[in-house]
């Protein structure tokens, strides 16, 4: 006995090729309602009315295929194929029983399941037989699968308890793992094996709070299933967006579900993080990047918001309405020190927002997900926006207080710069706008107001109203000198 040794692996293979088609629907690959003569356009008139549901579930009233086979001379004990089975089907005119009327356990269901996929081979490309121990890692089949354009390889295998991503359904399971490469390491690896990237070349990305892996092409972003929902957001805004905006944004290559995490390949853009090189960039360029950067918000806010089921928050007023109860508990946790925390409530009250129109967000357009890149002159242009897992649909206002906090950091020059580019007239840039700007900071789901006291100039007193002047001011030089 030898690795090279074939066993008979009896009914194995139909729970390997059940949970490849149910994991091929689950991405939207494919349907269970869809006709077996869709996908295998070689069968007769009479699989128009057998579904990929009754194969599943063995209700395909078609006959076994082995007793056929051995009818017409077929030695099952060698030398037969999958082809030979599938021609024998294709040979008949019409099942004996119609689908759906009866349960049957027949190897001819299995047979026309397994070749289903989307631009799967009618066979496996490559077949390796698994060893005599059963080893982890052991490869059973693989299926060259183009998909959104690029080719992806998938693998079966069976792999280890310690080849698979760790659990991760609380934030202090993902705490306890996310640095830890060599709890995801493993798993990250047996996923982009999968997805017919060369391992050697993955490297983990340093920023982010999510894992993030990329070769020089593709990036790899993982999604925890305490976090699982942002990744069909992510992937779905993607989507939308792709070829809309000023600046590109990475294109999904695949996306779907692996150990319980979920997972979007996107292509990877050219740049570096302009938040590695914005401290030293003089006033000038700031204030022309901040002006890409408020009309990249512009085109993004104009194109309408897709369709991705289960888009938290459902609901923006009553989003905004909760985190306006909350805000005094939140800030109090972030640590917002008194006289401040006792003022937000009051000041909340007295800064009316608008709710309408609500325009597709990113949320967290600043330099941490822009990309630039550096021209002959020595001059940065944007080459691209990334991260758009926290993308939601809600007010305008919302999305200008990362440009605000992070890129103007306080200086009135470069907030006017990208409020003008955005849309914003030259009298809209008031006091009032500024207040509107510290409330939607209060109010934002990352408006750690805390923290921005580091990043951002202290005011002359310490009241709210002074703070907005000191944070949020679109002054021009005349105005001040006024």
């Amino acid at each position: 006995m030898t690795t090279a040794t074939l066993f008979d692996v009896a009914s194995v293979p139909r729970q390997v090729i059940a949970t490849v088609v149910l994991l091929l629907a689950q991405d939207g690959a494919l349907s269970l309602d869809d006709p077996a003569g869709a996908r295998l356009p070689r069968l007769p008139g009479w699989a128009e009315g057998t579904h990929l549901e009754h194969l599943l579930h063995r209700t395909g009233g078609v006959p076994d295929c082995t007793a056929l086979l051995t009818a017409r001379g077929h030695a099952l004990s060698g030398g037969t194929t999958q082809d030979d089975a599938l021609n024998t089907l294709t040979s008949l005119e019409r099942p004996p029983a119609p689908p759906g009327s009866g349960f049957a356990c027949s190897d001819s269901d299995c047979v026309l399941l397994a070749p289903v996929g989307p631009g799967l081979a009618t066979s496996p490309t490559t077949e390796t037989p698994v060893p005599s121990s059963g080893g982890a890692g052991a490869t059973l089949a693989r299926w060259k699968t183009p998909r959104r354009g690029v080719d992806v390889h998938g693998t079966i295998h069976v792999v280890s308890r310690a080849e698979r991503l760790p659990p991760a359904a609380t934030e202090d399971d993902l705490h306890a793992v996310v640095r830890d490469e060599s709890a995801l390491r493993p798993g990250v690896d047996v996923l982009a094996g999968n997805l017919g990237l060369d391992t050697g070349e993955l490297r983990r990305l340093p920023n982010g709070s999510l894992p993030v892996y990329a070769d020089e092409h593709l990036v790899l972003k993982l999604f925890p299933p305490v976090h699982a929902a942002a990744a069909p957001v992510e992937a779905g805004v993607l989507t939308a967006v792709a070829g809309r905006l000023p600046v590109p944004t990475p294109v999904v290559r695949a996306a779907g579900a692996h150990d319980g995490w979920r997972y979007v390949l996107m292509d990877r853009l050219a740049g570096v993080d302009l938040s590695s090189v914005w401290k030293d960039l003089p006033r000038d360029e700031r204030r022309r990047l901040a002006a890409r950067a408020g009309a990249l918000s512009r085109a993004l806010h104009q194109i309408a918001p897709p369709t991705i089921e289960d888009w938290w928050p459902q609901d923006w007023p009553a989003f905004l309405a909760d985190q306006r109860a909350t805000a005094v508990e939140r800030h109090h946790r972030w640590g917002l020190p008194q006289p401040w925390l006792s003022q937000v409530d009051a000041f909340l009250d007295q800064v009316p927002l608008t709710t309408r129109p609500e325009v597709l967000l990113h949320t967290e357009v600043m330099p941490a997900n822009l990309l630039a890149t550096q021209g002959a002159s020595g001059r940065w242009f944007l080459s691209g926006l990334c991260d758009f897992e926290p993308a939601m649909r809600g007010s305008h206002e919302y999305e200008l207080v990362a440009v605000a906090v992070f890129m103007a950091e306080g200086d009135p020059a470069v907030l006017r710069e990208g409020l003008i580019a955005y849309g914003f007239e030259t009298e809209q840039l008031d006091d009032d706008l500024s207040r509107r700007l510290l409330a939607w900071t209060l109010l934002h789901r990352f408006g750690n107001a805390a923290a921005f006291f580091d990043l951002l100039p202290a005011p002359p007193r310490p009241t709210l109203e002074a703070l907005a002047t000191s944070w949020f001011s679109t002054a021009s030089a005349s105005d001040r000198a006024g």
